[in-house]
């Protein structure tokens, strides 16, 4: 378990959700009428309608925008519907709008998949006050003289006098209709007072947790939660403190700030202009004016001795003030002494609250208590998956853990977050970086993640390796057979892949994958594609969610046989045939599955083959000179296939003394049971190919260049890089292309004219020093060499 202390306590958070288009920019921001109150300010698009958002979350109601760019939509969430363009526009009490242009006004209907217009007597919206279950429009109708008239929940009210202040996510709304006047007030999209009174309303005020409304001829009327008062000032109210009931009231034609207990007024100070309420310290009054911060406290105007040099934000909270400098709330005296400093993100606003503070930023508000340090607590527990609590959690605007876990379900339980994941390699224990971000700050701390592994052990294996030979299962030098009795214990080895490797020194030379069960027997075959540098191989055993990579969770030692088959050729010649054996030494004759043997000579074909046997004898007779041997041996599921040249020196001593000669008639050479005939050679140089290369062609890659005298035929193989090829060839120049890869090993260039036989080992280009010649190939290409011969 590990711990994160912090010096302020998360007591509430809620989070705000505000389907905007992505290319809009909007904030949200705290309301200086009344801090439990947020309202949003919008850039290049207008909010019709939206929920009531307090700092303890935001209402049901669905969110209605305008988007009055050369495109115009009407959107209701993030369903949007195309529409012309207006001037103006405002929501109607029943989820209705009226908007006007440049022509005539409208009643738009919003429907489920669509909008729906039809036209009203409507010249111009000259505002509108929005409440939680209906909003009051004034309007100015269409006809020959200016008339003002409210709508209000379908009824339209003519008006003899109105006045109207909406300001920082609050409405007052108040008209005459008739004989009596109509005022609502509220936050907007929330509830309202609602009062019907006597008069003619004049002048509407906004403050904090209070609205007045100068009357003509009858002083002003303040109202507020548990407030109504009428008196014969002409005086706008500045603050309600319903704890307190105390008023503080701006009279504009005396510029005099008074507070009231309902039951008298006292001056304060005379000010130049109308102060900002800031808030209510539960023993003073917070105002601003011009830029300064100011206090009332005891019937007296206080300027505090304090810098606010850097302060984005300044709000009261009980005690003192809360001061927002970007990345710190600051929490003073009313004389400047600090009393509590809490870091917090750049991006974040805070302000007091009663004794708290609330904060707001990344689509998060919540309630912080300042005074209290707090703890949270990481721990991580194996259930039937791997789970890591954290402690108050729930209370976290975000987490994030590193590459090395699979967040599986995030759920929360009261104020825990639990957080199911699984360590995406199988190692049994990871340490993870573990990362958690609150509204005001980010912290970072390890946190070891246990995973019990499966329960594996080696029931048997064999490892086989064969120089010079290929597995006809995996077609490479080497397989390993492994068994393996697990038991998955929890079952959480099931979530997993698996890969089954063999090491030889710092080299992997072979790997198969595989799944398991909650237990039983896996049977593994590994194919081994290097040989090793000794007979003692590590077994290793990987678990992993994605890629199959990394540390294994499992090792052993395995041992590898390896096998080196040694063959023998030998030619007898008598006087009319010859005898070809195949001895093979260095391997029990049980093990031998085949052995074949095959002579290709210029004008037939002999083989033979025989099972579990070590020797092989074929008789030859007739054969034509030059031939070739090949022994093809099976044994343990591998092959071996030897190729090789017969010599027949006799033979190729009687062609020579035969040339040498300059005979003009042809011969006969013959030796045992092959023979050579021998054409008549005259002085000019007969070979069918003047010159053969290779080079490399830009965008061709690497090619054999050859000049040709005659047509021919021809086939070439590279063993080492698997190409064989075959075809003819015109007089003239011509071109086998090799591919875009450069050969690095010699090639073997064959050539037939219908009378010769002749080949040109051809050494590639830019290979100065060939250090080995694997004699690795595929069984394929060893098939293929093989119906050479």
């Amino acid at each position: 378990m590990v711990s994160i202390r912090t010096n302020y306590r998360i007591e509430e958070l809620y989070r705000i959700e505000i389907p905007a288009p992505s290319w809009a920019r909007y904030s949200l921001k705290p309301s200086r009428l009344n801090n439990e109150i947020i309202y949003p300010s919008a850039d290049g698009w207008e909010i019709i309608a939206r929920p009531l958002i307090t700092i303890r979350g935001q209402s049901q109601r669905p969110w209605v925008y305008y988007i009055g760019t050369n495109n115009p939509q009407i959107c209701i969430s993030r369903l949007c519907h195309k529409t012309q363009g207006f001037l103006k526009i405002a929501p109607l009490s029943g989820g209705s709008l009226v908007a006007v242009d440049s022509k005539r006004g409208y009643i738009v209907d919003l429907l489920n998949d669509d909008i729906r217009m039809r036209n009203i007597g409507v010249k111009d919206i000259i505002g509108y006050a929005p409440y939680v279950d209906r909003s009051v429009v004034f309007i100015e109708e269409r006809s020959l003289r200016r008339r003002i008239a409210a709508l209000d929940q379908g009824f339209i009210y003519p008006i003899t006098s109105f006045c109207l202040e909406r300001r920082e996510g609050h409405s007052l709304a108040a008209f005459e209709s008739g004989s009596y006047t109509r005022i609502y007030y509220g936050a907007d999209y929330g509830g309202y007072l609602l009062y019907d009174i006597k008069g003619s309303p004049l002048i509407c005020g906004l403050g904090y947790k209070v609205a007045s409304i100068v009357m003509k001829d009858r002083g002003s009327l303040y109202i507020g939660r548990n407030l109504y008062l009428e008196t014969l000032l002409s005086s706008i109210a500045i603050s309600w403190i319903p704890e307190e009931k105390v008023l503080l009231l701006y009279d504009e034609k005396s510029s005099w700030l008074l507070e009231s207990d309902l039951r008298s007024f006292r001056p304060i100070a005379r000010l130049p202009e109308r102060p900002i309420y800031i808030g209510y310290t539960g023993e003073a009054h917070v105002i601003e004016m011009r830029g300064e911060i100011y206090v009332v406290r005891n019937n007296l105007l206080v300027k505090p001795e304090i810098g606010f040099e850097g302060v984005s934000m300044v709000s009261a909270i009980s005690g003192g003030l809360a001061l927002d400098t970007g990345d710190r709330v600051i929490i003073t005296s009313i004389d400047g002494r600090i009393l509590r400093e809490v870091r917090k993100h750049r991006e974040t606003t805070c302000w007091g609250y009663r004794d708290r503070v609330a904060c707001m930023g990344r689509g998060y508000i919540g309630i912080i208590d300042p005074w209290r340090d707090d703890e949270i607590a990481i721990e991580a527990r194996v259930e039937s998956m791997p789970k890591i609590y954290i402690r108050r959690g729930g209370l976290l605007t975000g987490f994030h853990v590193d590459d090395s876990l699979e967040v599986v379900e995030v759920k929360r339980d009261a104020e825990d977050l639990i957080i199911t994941v699984l360590p995406k390699a199988m190692l049994g224990a990871v340490s993870p970086q573990i990362e958690i971000e609150d509204l005001l700050g980010r912290y970072s701390s390890k946190i070891t993640v246990e995973t019990p592994t499966p329960s594996i052990r080696v029931d048997s294996y064999r490892v086989l390796i064969a120089r010079g030979g290929i597995s006809l299962k995996c077609l490479s030098q080497g397989l390993a057979s492994v068994r393996l009795v697990l038991a998955d214990r929890n079952g959480l080895g099931v979530l997993y892949r698996y890969r089954a490797r063999i090491r030889s020194g710092d080299r992997i030379i072979g790997y198969s994958d595989f799944n398991i069960d909650r237990e039983g027997i896996v049977d593994i075959d590994i194919c081994i594609d290097e040989t090793p540098a000794s007979n003692r191989l590590e077994l290793e055993i990987i678990g992993s969610r994605d890629s199959i990579d990394g540390d294994p969770f499992y090792r052993d030692y395995i041992d590898a046989e390896i096998l080196d088959p040694h063959v023998d050729v030998e030619v007898r010649h008598t006087d009319d045939s010859s005898e070809v054996n195949v001895e093979v030494s260095n391997i029990d004759e049980s093990d031998i599955e085949t052995l074949s043997l095959r002579v290709r000579c210029s004008n037939t074909v002999f083989e033979k083959s025989a099972e579990r046997s070590r020797t092989l004898s074929i008789r030859v007779g007739v054969c034509e000179y030059p031939a070739r041997a090949s022994v093809e041996l099976v044994s343990r599921g591998f092959k071996w296939i030897l190729v090789g040249d017969i010599s027949a020196r006799e033979i190729e001593e009687c062609i020579e003394e035969y040339i040498a000669r300059g005979a003009l008639g042809s011969a006969r050479c013959s030796h045992g049971g092959f023979f050579k005939h021998v054409e008549p050679r005259s002085i000019e140089d007969r070979s069918p190919l003047d010159a053969a290369w290779v080079t490399s062609i830009p965008g061709k890659g690497d090619i054999i260049a050859l000049t040709a005298r005659e047509p021919i035929s021809y086939s070439l193989l590279s063993i080492g890089e698997s190409i064989y090829k075959e075809g003819s060839l015109d007089p003239g120049f011509n071109i086998i292309e090799l591919g875009t890869s450069p050969p690095i090993f010699p090639i073997r260039l064959c050539i037939y004219n219908g009378r010769a036989y002749r080949e040109l080992l051809l050494e590639p280009q830019a290979i100065d020093d060939l250090v080995r010649l694997a004699v690795v190939t595929s069984y394929k290409l060893m098939e293929i060499l093989g119906s050479m011969l």
